[in-house]
């Protein structure tokens, strides 16, 4: 008998309810139940082990340095263990990712502007070696290195950390750039170049299209997404950026996730504010704007798309529910929601597991 596929969802505990890192199932009906939970504090953002029964968690502390937990996940018995768990090296980790070799992890830190490289054994864990650097802060150099909204980006806010071949790339929200290093063993991270994104968006999430040709940053402040060419040996360039939200929409929002869908045909984004999930069609690297349903719930931070492209699974922090969608196969509309669960409190990341 086949099971009913896994989600790992991250939360915040300070504050709110929630004791952890959760295990779920997803059923054919859209109902989403737990299965386990493994205690962490603040587990904010989740990324799996690319060949073993592992997971990493950033802890992202409510003040000072936050944490890396790395997790044991035994599915079929339904437990999760927190095998280590070190510090993260700075203030509000809000991101991690993990080499495709599982060498290493990579943190971006929201509070302190640094990004910390961290090695990996054979086992996944973390062994100590490890490798920082800091965006450039305004303290440190001249108010052009700020973006122009004061209260969000009077300093480098790195949130979001993808490695690729071409180098690992890094979003500051409070300088409105796409940072693009490559690792070093003698030196570190070392700085390739900068992708400049339209003033005052605050780029949050950043995902690739999967010919490498095209990526796509969601913007927090401004509620955009914007289209990035990918040029010769990976640098990123702005080409055009258009609304996350409905046409004639003036409601206070801001952008959280965004994700492609796995055959390339749509791009998904929420909205956190104006809650809701929007999508666009993908017509030859472009995006044309095609539908928006509620999330059901308060402040969407993230949703997952499952690896077959059937379903899409949303996180409302504020309602503390997790909301699944059908993807239609034809138009990529978000269809037949499941009734909202209410057994995550302040869920705030969603990993598939299977």
């Amino acid at each position: 008998m086949t099971r009913d596929p896994d989600l790992l969802i991250g939360t915040y505990t300070s504050g709110h309810a929630a004791l952890g890192v959760y295990l779920c199932a997803l059923d054919a009906a859209h109902g989403i139940h737990v299965r386990a939970v493994g205690a962490a504090a603040d587990p904010s953002f989740l990324v799996r082990h690319p060949q073993l029964p592992l997971a990493y968690a950033v802890n992202e502390a409510p003040r000072g340095h936050g944490g890396v937990s790395v997790l044991a996940l035994d599915l079929p018995s339904a437990r999760i263990a927190v095998l280590q768990q070190v510090d993260s090296g700075g203030e509000a980790p809000c991101h991690i990712a993990v080499a495709a070799d599982a060498s290493g992890l990579v943190v971006a830190h929201y509070g302190c502007g640094t990004v910390r490289w961290l090695g990996l054994d054979e086992a996944g864990r973390c062994t100590g070696a490890s490798h920082v650097t800091r965006h450039e802060l305004i303290e440190a150099e001249p108010s052009s290195h700020a973006g122009p909204r004061p209260r969000r980006q009077a300093a480098a806010h790195p949130h979001c950390v993808v490695i690729r071949e071409a180098g690992i790339y890094v979003t500051d929200l409070g300088q409105d750039c796409i940072v693009r290093y490559r690792l070093d063993a003698r030196h570190g991270l070392i700085e390739l170049d900068r992708c400049a994104i339209h003033a005052g968006a605050g780029p949050r999430h950043l995902c690739f299209a999967a010919d490498g040709n095209r990526a796509y940053v969601g913007n927090e402040l401004d509620n955009t997404v914007s289209t990035l060419a990918v040029g010769a040996g990976g640098r990123l360039t702005e080409r055009s950026w258009c609304s996350s939200l409905p046409a004639g929409c003036t409601q206070r929002s801001a952008v959280g996730e965004v994700a492609l869908h796995p055959g390339g045909r749509w791009l998904y984004v929420s909205n956190r504010g104006f809650d809701s999930v929007a999508w666009y069609e993908v017509a030859d690297g472009e995006l044309q704007w095609a539908g928006c349903v509620p999330s059901q719930g308060g402040h969407p931070r993230h949703f997952a798309i499952a690896p077959d492209g059937t379903r899409l699974v949303a996180a409302n922090r504020d309602a503390g529910n997790l909301v699944a969608w059908r993807i239609d196969p034809a138009s990529g509309a978000l269809r037949e929601p499941g009734v909202a669960s209410a057994t995550v409190p302040a869920p705030v990341c969603i990993c598939w597991l299977t």
